[in-house]
């Protein structure tokens, strides 16, 4: 599962809850996003959460101009994938700042359909979106909530059939799940209702995610977009703290190998090999990952023994082609040079 972090910007400028200078509001996103970047996160989304209360669907020029200025000014990784949400609803303020400031997508909350919240009843503009999609300077993914939450749908609607409209009718791109508000678990049964639906790589959850769950989730969802956990104490107004990070973006399975003694040699040769395997330079790479296949298949059955997962039973096929260690460590997640080089030699 990929993790993204997200940066809530405390209230800018043009909204009622601004206390701060634009300078303040930028160093205290810098911080959070250098924090989630040494933790590890696969990408950022960055929202105006700290203008509460918010307007529905079109944000004032002068915040437009802040949360622009602001995204201009922070310091991120381009290996990360870089996401704008513009709160309560404009979609289209949204892709704006995303083509101004170079992000990857756009995180929309009604993207079609109506929904009853808690700034009146909120209908989507996949129309009005896609019109202003198509005529970008790059290509800006759409990633759009499902029954979003602190909303409610109207009577008899099926979180199926959204699902299905995003994608076939509203251009959705992601689809995402919450549960009922911000730091709120997603309902599993929700999840798997949708999972079918959605291909893969394409469905993530929008609230509730922590350490404690994340195993149990990651076995339906592709993305994981984590705010409230990462905070101190789990606090969402306090800044993002770096063990929480890691320790929700560390998989599980291979933390749980790491810490028997059994499994540390092997574990440890495999570090060894993934380092080579990086300073391989276009030499056949498979010669530094897994030298035998008793050592990877040994890791596997440790994997079984010790993380009690029955998701670890897919078989090593053909070392060439680096498919050694599959579900039971899940390295290639863990180590992203690693999947390069076997993305790239397959």
């Amino acid at each position: 599962m990929k993790i993204f972090g997200v940066i809530h910007l405390k209230g800018l400028p043009g909204s009622t809850s601004n206390s701060l200078p634009l300078d303040e509001i930028i160093k205290l996103a810098q911080n959070d996003i250098d924090t989630l970047t040494e933790g590890g996160v696969h990408g950022i989304i960055i929202e105006n959460f700290g203008d509460a209360p918010f307007v529905k669907d079109n944000l004032s020029k002068r915040s437009l101009v802040s949360f622009t200025t602001v995204v201009s000014k922070l310091n991120i990784d381009q290996k990360l994938e870089i996401g704008i949400n513009v709160l309560r609803n404009d979609g289209l303020s949204a892709l704006a700042i995303a083509e101004a400031t170079n992000a990857d997508f756009v995180r929309i909350n009604v993207l079609n359909n109506i929904m009853y919240t808690d700034q009146g009843i909120i209908e989507g503009k996949a129309y009005e979106v896609s019109q202003l999609r198509s005529t970008l300077n790059k290509n800006i993914n759409i990633f759009a909530d499902v029954f979003v939450k602190h909303a409610t749908p109207p009577y008899g609607s099926k979180i199926e059939n959204h699902a299905k409209e995003l994608l076939e009718r509203a251009g959705a791109d992601v689809v995402i799940v919450s549960g009922d508000g911000t730091g709120e678990e997603t309902d599993m049964s929700d999840l798997k209702k949708i999972r079918n639906i959605v291909p893969d790589g394409k469905l993530a959850i929008g609230s509730g995610l922590t350490v404690e769950n994340i195993e149990e989730f990651s076995k339906i969802s592709d993305i994981g977009i984590v705010g409230t956990d990462l905070k101190v104490d789990g606090v969402l107004d306090n800044p993002v703290e770096l063990k929480r990070v890691k320790d929700i973006v560390s998989d599980p399975g291979y933390t749980a190998l790491t810490q028997n003694p059994e499994a540390r040699p092997i574990v440890g040769k495999i570090d060894e090999y993934i380092r080579k395997a990086e300073k391989a330079k276009g030499r056949r790479a498979q010669d530094y990952v897994i030298p035998t296949y008793q050592e990877a298949k040994g890791l596997l059955d440790i994997g079984r023994k010790y993380t009690g997962s029955k998701d670890i039973s897919e078989d090593i096929t053909v070392l060439d082609k680096l498919k050694a260690i599959t579900k039971g460590g899940k390295l290639l997640f863990k180590y992203p040079n690693l999947r390069k080089i076997a993305d790239k030699y397959k």
